[in-house]
């Protein structure tokens, strides 16, 4: 599992529910741990980076595409639920977080993850317009 993978399942759960009118509030992030695991994945992600050890760097990314991975399994997100949506939109902001640390190191598959996720930031409010895409790594 990986990026691509996380990527589409979440999207294809986003679309299902039609979330564009949606607004996000990161205090939201919170009550799931969400917030806690950006703040170490970032805090790691910057110290290796730091040190020049971008595969370490690249590793504390991976760690938060799987807990976001465990995240969907434990919890069922597909299944409906009082707290669904909240569930999609914290993993929809994961994703746009995840996407900030990729950057550097695949600038292109950023770009079309951004550009599916069509994210719109008003302070701590965020509204994501997700278009499912292509594969982001089509299998050869």
């Amino acid at each position: 599992k990986g990026i691509g993978n996380l990527v589409s399942r979440v999207f294809t759960l986003a679309e299902k529910l039609d979330l564009e009118s949606e607004t996000f509030e990161t205090a939201s992030l919170k009550k799931n741990k969400f917030q806690e695991k950006i703040n170490i994945t970032w805090k790691e992600y910057k110290k290796a980076i730091e040190e020049f050890r971008f595969s370490k760097a690249l590793f504390s990314v991976w760690g938060l595409i799987s807990f976001c991975d465990q995240y969907i399994e434990e919890n069922k997100v597909w299944e409906k639920s009082e707290n669904q949506k909240t569930c999609i939109l914290c993993l929809l902001y994961t994703i746009f977080e995840i996407t900030k640390m990729l950057k550097p190191f695949l600038p292109e598959t950023s770009e079309t993850i951004l550009g599916q996720l069509g994210v719109k930031i008003d302070n701590s409010s965020y509204v994501f317009t997700t278009k499912k895409g292509n594969s982001l790594f089509p299998k050869i």
